[in-house]
């Protein structure tokens, strides 16, 4: 007789392990990104020339800005992979993060989105994602970059966590961004930070993340 496997149930810590990080924090599992807040966060994205975008991943935000030109980068080789076969319009790099911002100092906004948890992206990603420093250097570093680039009038953008200590710390403008569906009872946060107010653009008018 076949043994009937009976599904598990959400509250059960089975359930919990396969879908959530074991980071104190309970990060959902699968490829990490803004696939929840990605329609919100492209609201405050002005339609600009040249969109340059140094962490990447699955091209959550870089699907839904304006932009004559989307310039992405990620050292990811499933995103390197993923990006060239669905976001083919775009230029895809697969460089350093900081070399690569120099390479496009040109670009108009730029838009960064690096590692919110080590775990995440070892344990939740399935090492399909890149990462190659601390949480607390990545942000330094970008936080760097961003004060040369705002001498050079650029607009940027940088998320984190919405407990992310850095970009709350920082001299930039931000503000808490909510998915629209509930999950697990409550609503998944993004804090977006920028070297200039705020504005919303209502750029896009789509209304489900799920099909990013």
């Amino acid at each position: 007789m076949q043994k009937i496997v009976m599904p598990q149930k959400p509250t059960s810590r089975a359930w919990r392990k396969k879908h959530f990080t074991n980071d104190g924090i309970g990060h959902i599992r699968g490829y990490a990104g803004l696939v929840h807040t990605a329609n919100q966060i492209s609201e405050y994205i002005p339609k600009c020339h040249l969109f340059v975008e140094p962490f990447a991943g699955l091209g959550r935000i870089s699907k839904v800005v304006k932009a004559d030109i989307k310039i992405l980068n990620d050292k990811s080789d499933y995103a390197y992979a993923y990006l060239q076969k669905h976001i083919p319009e775009a230029v895809i790099c697969q460089m350093d993060w900081y070399e690569f911002t120099h390479r496009y100092i040109d670009g108009d906004v730029f838009f960064f989105d690096p590692v919110w948890s080590e775990i995440e992206y070892k344990e939740g990603c399935l090492e399909r994602s890149f990462c190659d420093r601390s949480v607390k250097e990545y942000y330094e570093q970008v936080l760097k970059f961003v004060k040369e680039l705002t001498e050079l009038e650029k607009l940027c953008f940088v998320t984190g966590n919405k407990n992310n200590s850095y970009l709350k710390k920082s001299s930039l403008y931000t503000i808490l961004i909510h998915a629209r569906q509930k999950i697990m009872g409550g609503r998944i946060s993004t804090l977006l930070a920028s070297n200039k107010p705020l504005t919303r653009y209502h750029q896009t008018e789509l209304q489900s993340s799920e099909k990013l």
